[in-house]
């Protein structure tokens, strides 16, 4: 064997250098402390040297680390993928838990603190978490600030701490759902987003005339919602003119799609924040689908488009504000305004009031009747995912919701005594005599309990 050993990384380690009756019995970590040392240690020097009293911020110095340029440059390829929305949050409430400490005079160094202390700080974090008005926060929003603190803690001290599912963190966590149930009982409700129902879904569609450029835009808006499944309002305010594109498929038929982020990879600064990345292996990749195949959808989008100026500096806008009275002209958008956040995000509710609908609809009760109806059709959860968006087709069952036809149907199917006032059959027991032949005579009998019928030759 070759007396002098090269390891990556290490300088070469000559044993002829020590005396075998030296390093016998001794660790690898101190034979590694002389190993750039170009002596021949006899015995007596060989155990002076690792008997000496060595503290540990010696060895850490000794430590070869990554230049300080180096470790900012990576944390800042790792900042620049992550969701403005989450490093905002990660922020805020790091440091809302971090003043809470500083207020209650409580002196801690997160840097050597244990679980059990950390799970007693955020058992009381919990317990004083109020809103600006000073109510109890909903169950979700619980959930947001144990999620950017968790963030934050794996960012600074990797895995040591786990606040979400770490044993040493199950009575903070009991102390954050008894939080939950402090808001449901002082008067907080959950949101529930219902379903368009039937005769109100009817009422959108016929209202769309095209005859100015609100009534075309709304149809426009609803036909994005409602056939993409779209989120209510980030997803609304993200398309562009440019994104909109129409093609035909492998048969032949027409649609229209929104071209997805993925395929600006060719616009300048396209740095795409919102993506979400397993390494983990997968079998099949759920891709969205965003297609709309609806003859009159796609007849919209292409009549909207023509109607859009494309010489205004916000000629990429999708939503521009029509334009009303003697102003409109041949026109029937603004060159230059073009609708608010506020206004995309409560484009349903404005609907709802000016149709007189039966309910007060968001935009996200669009996307529930996309999912309802699509349930109501045969479609497996799976296959809506891919209208959606979704990852786990779970989320999917969230989004069903039944409609007033539904229930009735329910409530019909449990009663016992049916009327024809409540849409159930009606019981029949009643005779009838009819000619069979000029010397014989056939009775039939129809029970309606039963539903026999009886045939009788008199």
């Amino acid at each position: 064997m070759n007396p002098s050993v090269m390891n990556e990384g290490w300088p070469i380690l000559d044993f002829r250098k020590f005396p075998n009756e030296a390093i016998s019995g001794q660790t690898l970590s101190q034979i590694n402390r002389i190993m750039e040392n170009d002596y021949v240690f006899s015995a007596q020097e060989f155990d002076d040297f690792f008997n000496k009293d060595i503290s540990f911020d010696d060895i850490e110095a000794a430590t070869i680390s990554l230049p300080t340029t180096v470790v900012n440059m990576l944390d800042e390829t790792e900042e620049s993928m992550k969701p403005k929305s989450t490093s905002i949050q990660e922020k805020l409430h790091s440091s809302r838990f971090l003043s809470f400490l500083a207020e209650k005079n409580i002196d801690c160094d997160l840097e050597c603190i244990t679980s059990s202390k950390l799970n007693d700080y955020l058992r009381y974090f919990y317990h004083e978490l109020r809103t600006k008005t000073g109510n109890y926060y909903s169950p979700a929003s619980l959930k947001c600030v144990r999620a950017a603190l968790h963030r934050y803690f794996t960012q600074k001290f990797g895995s040591k701490f786990n606040i979400i599912d770490g044993d040493d963190f199950a009575s903070a966590n009991r102390m954050l759902k008894s939080m939950a149930g402090l808001w449901l009982a002082h008067g907080g409700q959950k949101k529930q987003y219902v379903s368009i129902e039937e005769n109100d879904l009817k009422t959108i569609f016929s209202s769309f005339n095209r005859s100015t450029g609100e009534e075309l835009q709304n149809e426009v808006l609803f036909s994005l919602l409602f056939y993409l499944g779209a989120r209510g309002r980030e997803e609304l305010r993200r398309i562009k003119r440019t994104d909109v594109c129409f093609a035909v498929d492998s048969n032949g038929v027409k649609y229209a799609f929104i071209k997805s982020e993925k395929d600006n990879v060719s616009e300048p600064n396209n740095i795409r924040k919102n993506v979400k990345v397993s390494l983990k292996p997968v079998d099949y990749e759920n891709t969205r689908s965003n297609r709309i195949y609806d003859a009159k959808a796609i007849e919209c989008l292409e009549s909207y488009l023509t109607k859009l100026s494309h010489d205004a500096p916000e000629g990429n806008e999708l939503f521009h504000r029509p334009v009303y009275g003697k102003k409109a002209g041949s026109r029937f958008y603004s060159d230059k305004q073009v609708r608010g956040e506020n206004y995309l995000g409560n484009f349903m509710k404005k609907l709802s009031k000016s149709l007189n609908l039966s309910k007060l609809y968001t935009n996200h009760c669009v996307r529930c009747t996309t999912v309802t109806r699509a349930k109501e059709n045969g479609l497996a959860s799976s296959d809506i995912c891919l209208i959606t968006g979704h990852k786990d087709p779970r989320s999917v069952d969230r989004y069903d919701r039944p409609s007033d036809a539904r229930k009735h149907k329910l409530s019909c199917a449990l009663t016992i005594e049916n009327s024809t006032a409540n849409g159930a059959h009606m019981k029949v027991n009643e005779s009838l005599t009819v000619s069979a032949l000029p010397e014989k005579k056939m009775k039939i009998t129809v029970d309606g309990n039963t539903n026999i019928i009886n045939f009788e030759f008199q």
